[in-house]
């Protein structure tokens, strides 16, 4: 929150959800844009499928900027799920995709949201080295079976051949990856 006074007036700016890069903020899912692309699957007009996904795209590119920092909260730990990859979780408040109604009555599913982290063992091409999850905090990671909630702090990072700054997303499997570097993490009592 960002609070200024100007000749006796009092602004207040609330950023929901959302980090500058350099700040860290708990984890909240954009359903907007998840909502966009999951009705861009069950949409019969191209155009406007297209559409919908470069909504939904520069709505994900706001929420989740390279440097940005997000964290599990005492409401939401992250968790891994049986869909997720050795290097990858999801948010325990968003682990599954949700029933999505369209227009018409079209019925889908809202994709799932997954977060992945890379090490010098296990990286994508166009993942910078530097972006890399350290090895100590890795084998944390992967370490935590299926079901395990924990905390973590993560750091957005860029990854060169998404479908945006930090995202990559796959209409065949429903499924948006966000590219991170894991900073801490504890497993939850």
């Amino acid at each position: 929150m960002l609070i200024w006074t100007r000749m006796g007036m009092i602004c207040c700016i609330l950023f929901a959800g959302a980090a500058l890069p350099g700040e860290e903020a708990g984890f909240e899912a954009p359903f907007v844009a998840l909502r966009l692309l999951a009705g861009s699957l069950v949409e019969e007009c191209s155009i406007c499928a297209e559409s919908d996904t470069k909504k939904a795209f520069a709505l994900i590119d706001k929420r989740f900027p390279p440097a940005s920092e997000l964290r599990s909260t005492p409401d939401c730990a992250f968790i891994k799920t049986a869909e997720c990859g050795p290097a990858e979780f999801v948010s325990a408040c968003y682990a599954s995709r949700m029933p999505y109604e369209g227009p018409g009555g079209k019925k889908g599913a809202l994709p799932l949201l997954v977060f992945r982290f890379h090490t010098v063992d296990g990286h994508l091409v166009g993942i910078a080295p530097g972006d890399y999850t350290a090895e100590a905090v890795a084998s944390k990671m992967k370490a935590l079976g299926p079901g395990r909630a924990f905390d973590a702090s993560i750091e957005i990072i860029a990854f060169r051949y998404g479908d945006g700054a930090a995202f990559s997303y796959s209409p065949g499997e429903n499924r948006l990856t966000v590219h991170c570097r894991v900073l801490a993490v504890e497993k939850r009592r």
